[in-house]
C-alpha cells in the first residue's frame, strides 16, 4: 500500500511539474513575441546559465559567442580568462535548430514563422530538457 501511494506521489508530481513547465514555455513565447512587436525583430527562445528560459535576439546571441573577460587572483597576481557562454562556431542555423522557439524574421511575416509541427516537436524538447535537468539536480542531493 505504501509502495503504491509513493507511485501516485511521483507521478502527480510529475504531472504539475509538466504543466509548470508548459505554462513557462508559454510565457517565454509570449515575452518573444512582445518583444518582437517592440522591436521588430527576430527573438528566440534559449535557456540560460541556470536552465532558465530567456529570450535572445541576434545581437544578444552575438554577445554570448564573443564572451566575457573574467579577471581572478591567483597567487597574489591578477589573471584575466575569457569565458565563451556560447560556442563561437555556432551558426544561426544551429540557433535555430536547439532553441526552444523562434519569432518571424518581421512582423506579419508568414513564410519564415515557425511550423506547428515545429512548434510541438520544440514544446516536446522542452519538457524532455526541463526533466532532465530535475532529475540531475535531484540525484544530486
Amino acid at each position: 500500500m505504501a509502495n503504491l501511494l509513493k507511485d501516485y506521489y511521483y507521478f502527480a508530481r510529475k504531472i504539475v511539474w509538466l504543466k509548470i513547465d508548459g505554462l513557462r514555455l508559454k510565457w517565454a513565447i509570449y515575452m518573444a513575441h512582445t518583444k518582437q512587436k517592440a522591436y521588430n525583430k527576430r527573438f528566440f527562445v534559449l535557456p540560460n546559465e541556470k536552465h532558465q528560459l530567456q529570450v535572445y535576439c541576434n545581437s544578444d546571441i552575438k554577445r554570448l559567442k564573443r564572451g566575457v573577460n573574467v579577471r581572478f587572483r591567483k597567487n597574489g597576481k591578477t589573471h584575466t580568462k575569457k569565458i565563451h557562454l556560447m560556442n563561437p562556431n555556432a551558426t544561426h542555423l544551429d540557433v535555430m535548430r536547439e532553441c526552444f522557439y523562434y519569432t518571424p524574421l518581421h512582423l506579419n511575416d508568414k513564410h519564415h514563422a515557425i511550423t506547428e509541427e515545429e512548434k510541438n516537436e520544440k514544446k516536446k524538447n522542452w519538457l524532455q530538457y526541463a526533466f532532465n535537468i530535475r532529475t540531475l539536480k535531484s540525484n544530486k542531493k
